[in-house]
């Protein structure tokens, strides 16, 4: 299946766009040099409040009024150091206060940090940031924004780049990226964004939602199968075999040969085990491990497992 990857990371650029509903820029961010644990020692220091130019060992402050345009919205805060990609020797870390409280710690991989949930139009806030960075350059400055998340193209955003990113971790004919693939592509043709913002634009998604949530499970009102494991993790729906009843067993076993034509099983009994293979005879190909001795039960399980998944074993046993 060709170009899946640009496809997908192509729909996910612009989901990540529409994702941030709206955003205000904050001008008017204050600077104390010094290095401070909280806002308290900040207020306490003679060191006089300015504008500020490059991030170092400094306290930054400024205090927002909730707009209009966010009452009753999440209220988000991005903060970004003016380059994309930041090496550790010059990677800006902060910590933010919000009224004196502590909300969370920023660096490169946590750029967005909720302030309020359900904000009040009119409420003000005073935001602290502490910052350090170990080698200070003059391309760094201080870019923060207010934000408006819209939480269901967020939801379906990271539904679609997290397994993507896993393709890239697979050969091109591994059967489980190939479903991957197959699974990617079906979500996103569903996602009709012509219109954004608009009735059939979250009609869409909550389709593509649907499908993506729906279609790794199935019910069978004894089991409920993930079908879709082996995608997300590479490794397949595992089945207890202990205690189930040999119709229910059947047909479980039945149904995932059919969609990946392998199946695991444990705990399984010498009954259990004859049965499945009448069941798949000739291609009878399932595993079953069955514990006797303590010592030889994690040699034998380990074992079948790492075989189960395509690795090569080599038993070495120890004479006794």
């Amino acid at each position: 299946m060709k170009f899946v990857k640009e496809r997908v990371n192509v729909i996910c650029q612009e989901l990540a766009r529409l994702s941030i509903s709206q955003k205000i820029k904050i001008t008017d961010m204050q600077v104390k040099n010094g290095c401070y644990i909280t806002p308290a020692e900040a207020d306490a220091s003679e060191e006089p409040w300015t504008s500020f130019d490059t991030v170092n060992d400094r306290w930054f402050r400024t205090t927002i009024t909730v707009p209009e345009s966010f009452d009753g919205k999440n209220l988000w805060m991005r903060v970004h150091a003016g380059l994309d990609d930041w090496d550790d020797g010059r990677n800006p870390q902060f910590l933010l206060f919000a009224n004196g409280e502590v909300i969370q710690g920023m660096d490169i991989n946590h750029r967005e940090v909720l302030v309020r949930e359900n904000a009040k139009a009119g409420e003000k806030i005073q935001l602290d940031l502490q910052s350090y960075t170990g080698t200070l350059h003059s391309e760094f400055r201080l870019l923060a924004d207010l934000e408006e998340h819209d939480a269901k193209i967020e939801e379906i955003y990271y539904d679609l780049i997290v397994p993507m990113q896993g393709l890239n971790r697979m050969d091109e004919d591994n059967k489980t990226r190939l479903d991957l693939e197959t699974a990617l592509t079906n979500t996103i043709n569903l996602l009709d964004l012509r219109k954004p913002y608009s009735k059939e634009f979250y009609a869409s998604i909550e389709e593509a939602e649907k499908y993506f949530k729906k279609e790794p499970f199935e019910e069978m009102g004894y089991a409920k199968l993930d079908t879709h494991r082996e995608i997300r993790s590479g490794f397949p729906e595992v089945i207890f075999c202990a205690r189930k009843a040999d119709e229910h067993l059947l047909k479980i076993f039945t149904r995932l040969y059919e969609q990946d034509g392998e199946v695991f099983g444990t705990r399984a009994s010498e009954h259990q085990y004859e049965l499945i293979r009448e069941l798949l005879e000739p291609e009878f190909g399932a595993m079953f491990v069955t514990p006797q001795d303590m010592d030889e039960r994690i040699c034998k399980l380990s074992a079948a497992i790492a075989e189960g998944i395509r690795r090569a074993v080599e038993r070495l046993e120890e004479e006794r």
